[in-house]
């Protein structure tokens, strides 16, 4: 892809938001080539095996990482584009489209699917039943555009944390379930600002 070159500081493009994400695939593709290197053949091909491939035994070690990494790739690709339908579905007036950054705190490296209908709820077919929630699906230090509901939403998930207590008086120390008594985030999803909302905010001073 040619990378365009914004000359004019007054008018951000849409073309930087572009090249923002293409050095974002690029460092993850890098991270996650690195992080194969030091794999096995082994378990490479076993890593290919959970996506569903099957490598001949005689695949070279750097075809196999380029292989989970297009198929990474791909993967990621399919969740923007499942995320751009579910936003269409839910879109609204009270609901504006911001720029969220997902970082997942339980999981970072597993992606994160669930249903989610927005603030508005469920939306009722010709016969007054209710539709299926859109799907949505985000992968960890990625940025997705979508309604500010699912910040509030994604941010609001907690699950308990374990605390430690001493259990007797040799000091042996148990990890005990918390309950609702010591919650911590789930997620952290963070709002990136546009270009355009930056010199808003540098305008209004």
């Amino acid at each position: 892809m040619t990378e365009q070159v914004q000359t004019n500081n007054d008018a951000p493009s849409v073309t930087n938001a572009t090249m923002t994400m293409e050095r974002q695939t690029r460092v993850t593709d890098e991270m996650m080539a690195e992080q194969m290197s030091r794999l096995t053949k082994e378990a490479l091909v076993e890593l290919l095996d959970r996506y569903g491939y099957v490598a001949e035994p005689e695949t070279p070690k750097a075809k196999l990482i380029q292989a989970i990494l297009s198929l990474h790739q791909k993967q990621i690709k399919d969740s923007e584009d499942v995320v751009k339908k579910a936003t269409a579905e839910i879109a609204a007036a009270n609901d504006p489209i911001v720029r969220m950054k997902f970082m997942s705190l339980e999981s970072p490296n597993a992606s994160y699917e669930f249903t989610y209908a927005g603030p508005n709820g469920f939306k009722l077919d010709g016969r007054g039943n209710a539709m299926p929630a859109p799907k949505w699906h985000f992968f960890h230090n990625r940025s997705y555009d979508v309604p500010y509901s699912v910040v509030k939403h994604l941010n609001s998930l907690k699950v308990p944390a374990d605390v430690q207590v001493q259990t007797d008086a040799q000091g042996f120390i148990q990890s005990l379930y918390s309950g609702d008594t010591n919650r911590q985030p789930r997620f952290s999803c963070t709002i990136e600002l546009t270009s355009e909302q930056e010199l808003a905010i540098i305008q209004k001073g």
